[in-house]
This record gives C-alpha cells, structure tokens and sequence, in this order.
C-alpha cells in the first residue's frame, strides 16, 4: 500500500461506487481491477455489490494500483 490513504463510506442501500468523485468503474477501469475491489463482497456471500450497497471512497496518494490497495482494505474494514 505505500503511502495510499482511504476512507469509505459503505451504506446499505442500491447505489454506486463513488471514488474520488467518479464511478469506481471509470477510477480502476480494467477487469482486474474490478474482481480485487469486490472480493470482500464475494467472501460474505454478494455477488453484485451494486445492488445491496453503495459507497463513497476518498483515496489519495502513491500510484494507482497501491489506491487500489488501499480501497480494498478500507472496504474490507467497513
């Protein structure tokens, strides 16, 4: 994770990912990207993360794949 900082703010209700004021599919495009920020939600059971949460992410510093990091352990812990 490096230097990478996140905050999230996970609420039990249909929504999107927001990252950083964008859809958390236009912040970490690629597929890859997509199966690590979602793993948690695979371990409790959700397939789709979209339709029983949404949160809101604020992440910064390092590169993008230690963000990635770091919102996924942000996850994790909300």
């Amino acid at each position: 994770r490096k230097t990478a900082v996140a905050r999230a703010f996970l609420y039990q209700e249909k929504g999107d990912f927001i990252v950083n004021d964008k859809p958390i599919s236009e912040y970490f495009p690629t597929e890859k990207d997509t199966l690590k920020w979602s793993k948690p939600f695979h371990l409790i059971g959700v397939s789709h993360p979209n339709s029983q949460f949404r949160a809101t992410i604020k992440v910064k510093g390092s590169s993008k794949q230690s963000q990635l990091g770091a919102v996924l352990l942000a996850l994790s812990k909300a």
